[in-house]
């Protein structure tokens, strides 16, 4: 149960989902177990329910973000390669979790060089705009990818990559420093993994100003940046999605 728990810095516990393209008995009891200790008894998931958001993993893996009700006020939410659970209190307040201006895509392992938009991908009519995070994590790390928000990620640090011979900064910092007003910084999507240890590291936020019908930028942590432009060994890239 413990090896797909994680605790973020919240304090929040979320859960890891499996590698293996089919669950076994052992990671749905592992689900099970998880939810009864976020709820604290305020709900418990049917059987039902919890063959239903096995298959929605299962049935769908390429779609990472999502949420289902499942009674009482509570929500399961899929972000990147973790699920949340979230009460209707709690989605009022963290829109950091459910509200994302960006989702989550795709995760591709790839050796191509050249721009993000070059890679093949299906046609997104829903998005508004589409990006691509080309990093430098080999496909073969066995991590977590998760987007949230400045508000729950503000003890994390950045290295811009125009910038990368300087020392960190930290990421609220770092958007006033490029213009980002004060009520907008604690929305800015950021893209983070997580490994084996449980630490999170920050590897792009997304730079909007007030006012611009077409401003945002993506800007990458220097440390996660692919430097050369053929990589040796398969790495990842992330595709993100804006709504319309």
């Amino acid at each position: 149960l413990k090896e797909n728990q994680s605790r973020l810095s919240s304090g929040e516990i979320i859960f890891k989902l499996p590698s293996t393209p089919r669950w076994t008995i052992v990671e749905e009891d592992a689900l099970h177990q998880w939810s009864k200790e976020v709820m604290q008894g305020q709900h418990v998931l049917t059987y039902d329910q919890l063959q239903l958001i096995c298959n929605q993993v299962i049935e769908h893996p390429d779609n990472k973000q999502w949420k289902l009700e499942v009674g009482e006020g509570w929500n399961m939410v899929r972000n990147g390669e973790i699920l949340l659970l979230e009460s209707d209190t709690e989605s009022l307040t963290k829109s950091n979790k459910t509200n994302l201006q960006w989702s989550m895509m795709d995760i591709i392992s790839t050796q191509e060089s050249g721009k993000f938009d070059t890679l093949p991908h299906a046609a997104d009519k829903e998005a508004k705009e589409i990006a691509w995070i080309r990093t430098n994590v080999s496909s073969a790390t066995n991590c977590s990818w998760f987007l949230t928000t400045l508000g729950s990620t503000d003890h994390l640090r950045i290295i811009p990559s125009w910038d990368s011979g300087r020392s960190p900064i930290k990421l609220g910092s770092f958007l006033r420093g490029q213009k980002v007003p004060l009520h907008m910084r604690s929305h800015a999507s950021v893209l983070c993994v997580e490994n084996n240890n449980n630490e999170t590291a920050l590897v792009a936020v997304y730079v909007e100003k007030e006012g611009i019908e077409v401003n945002g930028k993506w800007v990458q942590d220097a440390r996660f940046v692919q430097e050369t432009e053929n990589a040796p060994n398969e790495t990842v890239v992330v595709k993100l999605a804006k709504s319309v």
